[in-house]
């Protein structure tokens, strides 16, 4: 008991501003709805509240969560926590992080299922969308796995090459971002659905062999990082 009293006394306030970024999430969503929907003259269901928790995982769970990494270890170190202590923490923070995006994302959509119909009596036909985006919050379970493998690598990196391990995953989160231009570009328009629900598809899958292999990339990024935190010395 003490361990976990401890974990919560040194994550309690990070797991809080998690909690803040979904419910904003969610109500920057909804305002978005309704405010284009008043000026437009047409409220329209559409989930935004929901694909705002999916992107603001991205904020919170790398670069919110590589970045608190980096200023918690050499402070936790020069206080005599042990290396693998400071890890084992920081890899039970960031599984809870991954575990409340998840779910939020799926009661989101619910809510704002639950707001548009029943309180908004949106016609059922404009409500369609739902179905799918309530799939892709579901299948969302790995790529937050990912996500969090991912800022433990960079976090580690980071610590132990400096800031120019920012560049290089700014570059590559440049190169991603590109990915939609990039098949709008080279893909011919007849053949832009076929990729687009093949992602579609992938994201949505939710099999147990897609989240063992989001696990594992997750895992051996997580290893590569201790690799490279093992033997990193106090900066401060």
């Amino acid at each position: 008991m003490k361990h976990i009293a401890d974990f919560f006394a040194l994550y309690k306030r990070q797991l809080l501003n998690n909690l803040w970024a979904i419910l904003g999430a969610s109500a920057l969503g909804l305002i978005m709805v309704g405010i284009i929907g008043f000026f437009a003259n047409d409220m329209t269901g559409f989930p935004v509240g929901t694909l705002m928790i999916m992107f603001a995982s991205f904020f919170m769970i790398i670069l919110y969560g590589s970045m608190l990494l980096q200023t918690k270890f050499d402070l936790l170190l020069s206080m005599g926590a042990t290396r693998k202590k400071i890890v084992v923490e920081y890899a039970a923070y960031m599984l809870i992080s991954v575990i409340m995006f998840f779910f939020a994302g799926i009661i989101n959509v619910h809510v704002e299922d639950f707001v548009y119909t029943t309180l908004l009596h949106l016609p059922e036909d404009e409500l369609n969308i739902y179905e799918s985006i309530g799939k892709i919050a579901w299948g969302m379970g790995p790529v937050y796995l990912v996500e969090s493998g991912i800022a433990v690598l960079v976090a580690g990196a980071s610590l132990r090459w400096g800031r120019k391990v920012w560049w290089v995953f700014y570059a590559l989160a440049l190169l991603l971002c590109q990915v939609p231009n990039f098949i709008n570009m080279k893909v011919e328009k007849s053949s832009r659905g076929v990729v687009y629900e093949t992602l579609y598809r992938m994201i949505t899958s939710n099999s147990a062999g897609e989240w063992l292999i989001c696990a594992g990339v997750a895992v051996v990024l997580s290893v590569l990082a201790w690799l490279t935190l093992r033997k990193q010395r106090v900066t401060l």
